[in-house]
């Protein structure tokens, strides 16, 4: 069985950027704003990208998966647009290097034979979805590489035996998502698949390769239909999308207030199982309302409540019933030239020949130790105390998760 590892770019752009912080740069300078920052940038990109790929075993292809404008930012949204609340910090990052070098990283992984995937108008996250979808169809697995819980709705077990997974990345929580059903179906072994004398072919089964997955990492089982269904009713703050469920606040009329998790639960606790296509329908609205105002204490009207489902659905649901014709159609011809990629290239041959790499020694952040490949650079700790170094202007960043390390 054929292994597609799709990543998600932008994951591993931002992650790389606020890991590095403002080492390398001068006092009031930008980051990225001079060479120096511009190429600790470049490496911390592709020491993770190499990293990240070779830790992941079995893999036959990687597709990289790029944002464009998004078309859902045309939908109408109340106070606002479709991710209008997210705001770069102009202060201190030179975003106009940002983009131009993530582009030119994206070209150089183009040059080195990896599958670049961006299309006019579709999100990274469509095209996750539909390379899932296209893959699995015809017996190929695929692993999701993102932080994005929005792709937790795409994870499946087909009939064919392969399966859809979403992997995050992160050190700290570092986990593998699935149905019930791939977790299950990781103890099949597939007769006839194994050829003693032919060594590509072993550990090669579904099960083979999920038993190495979760070997590896944590595990948690996810329903991916209850995930769309819940993001469409609650909304994503994230991308400024509201709840279907939402009030002024009494005590300050400049704030809205959304329907919580919780009130969720126990709204649907009185209704049949729902899920998103049900909802789309129209033929639960009328009871889901009811719930709503008995939960809630409120007044709602089913067709208001029904205007929010589908414009939500268009805003958060990944399913060919809501991507554009358009872009499905372009994907499809994409789809069509798909060819074999390289898997693992270790980070100085992802750089070779650039003006980004060279064998001069270069002091980076800790994490640019921590890969995969065995690849080492001096760092500003101390080797003894594992301490940094006080060096002037440098302070090394950490996560939400407290470390610098992306893997």
């Amino acid at each position: 069985m054929k292994l597609n590892l799709i990543i998600d770019a932008s994951g591993i752009f931002y992650r790389s950027l606020f890991t590095i912080g403002n080492y390398g740069t001068k006092k009031d300078e930008k980051l990225l704003y001079s060479e120096d920052s511009k190429g600790i940038f470049m490496r911390k990109l592709a020491t993770d990208f190499a990293a990240l790929v070779k830790s992941v075993e079995n893999v036959n292809r990687v597709i990289v998966c790029l944002d464009s404008s998004s078309w859902r930012k045309k939908i109408q949204i109340e106070d606002g647009g479709y991710k209008s609340t997210r705001k770069k910090d102009e202060s201190s990052i030179d975003w106009n290097s940002f983009f131009e070098l993530t582009q030119e990283f994206t070209e150089i992984l183009g040059s080195r034979g990896y599958i670049i995937s961006k299309i006019k108008d579709a999100e990274a996250d469509d095209l996750l979805y539909l390379w899932s979808r296209e893959l699995n169809s015809v017996g190929e697995s695929v692993i999701l590489v993102t932080g994005d819980r929005d792709l937790h709705q795409v994870v499946q077990t087909c009939e064919n035996g392969c399966f859809t997974v979403a992997l995050d990345p992160v050190a700290q929580r570092r986990k593998i998502y699935l149905t019930k059903e791939t977790l299950e179906n990781r103890k099949i072994v597939e007769p006839g698949e194994v050829d003693l004398f032919n060594p590509d072919s072993w550990n090669s089964s579904a099960g083979d390769i999920l038993e190495n997955l979760i070997a590896k990492n944590d595990h948690q089982i996810i329903d991916p239909v209850e995930v769309a269904t819940k993001k469409v009713l609650l909304g994503d703050a994230g991308d400024a999308v509201p709840s279907v469920v939402t009030w002024i606040d009494k005590k300050d009329i400049t704030k809205t207030r959304s329907m919580t998790e919780t009130k969720l639960n126990k709204v649907l606790s009185s209704l049949p199982p729902l899920n998103w296509k049900k909802l789309k329908t129209g033929e639960f609205t009328d009871f889901f309302t009811e719930s709503v105002n008995e939960v809630m204490k409120m007044n709602l009207e089913s067709s208001e409540i029904q205007q929010k489902i589908d414009r939500n659905i268009q805003l958060v649901v990944l399913d060919k019933a809501v991507i554009p014709e358009e872009i499905q159609q372009n994907f499809a011809m994409l789809a069509e030239r798909i060819t074999s990629s390289p898997v693992h290239i270790p980070r100085e041959q992802i750089l070779e020949g650039t003006q980004w790499w060279s064998e001069r020694k270069t002091i980076v952040p800790r994490s640019y130790s921590i890969s995969f490949d065995d690849i080492e650079e001096d760092s500003p700790f101390d080797v003894k105390t594992e301490e940094p170094k006080i060096t002037k202007g440098i302070s090394l960043p950490k996560d939400k998760g407290g470390s610098s390390a992306l893997f």
